[in-house]
């Protein structure tokens, strides 16, 4: 997932890939020194991994509203119908509220 170097979805990539590192300098003292390493980031693991995830979903959701749209573009232009960007965009916003994504 392409981040910016001040965003905070790479503030949350990099403390994950440090806990990683760290995590793996453990390896040679033992599965015990691992367990425990984790148990205390515990909570810093959880805390990025929803912020990860929340972020996916909003990027699913922009990425399926640019689809709908593209879609819907392609349909007017096959019925030769003309459409200015407003209007598009009227129309993607009432087929998401009738659940109808291609028709209209």
């Amino acid at each position: 997932m392409p981040a910016g170097p001040d965003s905070e979805i790479r503030y949350h990539m990099d403390s994950l890939a440090a806990i990683v590192l760290e995590a793996s300098k453990t390896e040679t003292k033992g599965l015990q020194d691992l367990c425990a390493y984790l148990q205390q980031r515990h909570g810093e693991i959880q805390s990025c991994l929803r912020a990860l995830q929340e972020q996916r979903k909003i990027m699913d959701s922009v990425n399926n509203k640019m689809r709908t749209f593209a879609l819907k573009m392609l349909v007017q232009r096959s019925k030769g119908v003309p459409c200015s960007m407003l209007d598009l965009v009227k129309k993607v916003r009432q087929a998401e509220v009738r659940g109808d994504l291609i028709s209209g």
